[in-house]
Order: C-alpha cells, then structure tokens, then sequence
C-alpha cells in the first residue's frame, strides 16, 4: 500500500491480533470489535485500519483454532454444516470473515473517531 506508515501498521496488526487472541480465550467473541477499536486507535486512515485490524482478527481466530484442528475440527464443521446445509470447510471460511470483519468494524470506528480535532 502507498504511503502506509508501516510501523503504525504493523503495530496494529500485531497489538490486535494479541488482544484478539486473548479476547477470543475468554469465550466472549463479539469482544473482537472492542479489540479491533483499541488498536485501530493507532491508525489514522480508514482503510489502512480497516485492513490491518481485518487481518489481525482472522490471525487471532486462527491462532485460537489451531490446536483444535487435530482434535477434529473439520469433522465437528463438517458435521454442524450438514445441519444447516452447508460445507464444513465454507463454515470455518465463514467463520474467518465474521471474526475479520467485526475486528475491523471497531478498527474503523476508532479511526473515524481519531479523524475529529477535537478527540
């Protein structure tokens, strides 16, 4: 990306995907959103806070699934998209995107909310 303060965004990155991690431990995974806000605090463009918290959160999500892919995550996802119709495999992707896109919907609050003089 041209002109991306790299330090301040890979500072992101790294900070969310930390809190991310942590706040997906505590089971309370909307809490993504408030992680993606506090690290987004760091970025001052939109897009570049949207992209890096966005990328924070399917690291973070992936990190805590890990150690269940050899406990047989695919067979549980297989077996839960069976239920509502759809493949197992889409079900984790899906779950990736979710867990990205809420990360950086509080990336981009906090970064709009940086934009204003008086904050």
């Amino acid at each position: 990306m041209k002109g991306v303060n790299s330090k301040n965004f890979l500072g992101s990155l790294v900070l969310g995907s930390v809190l991310g991690y942590f706040a997906l431990l505590t089971g309370f995974w909307y809490a993504l959103v408030i992680t993606g806000f506090v690290s987004g605090l760091l970025q001052k463009k939109l897009v570049h806070a949207f992209v890096a918290l966005f990328l924070a959160g399917v690291l973070s999500t992936l990190l805590v699934l890990l150690p269940l892919f050899k406990d047989g995550l695919i067979r549980l996802m297989e077996v839960v998209g069976a239920v509502i119709g759809i493949n197992g495999v889409a079900l984790l992707l899906l779950t990736l995107l979710i867990s990205g896109l809420m990360s950086g919907a509080g990336a981009l609050i906090a970064a709009s909310l940086r934009s204003f003089k008086s904050l």
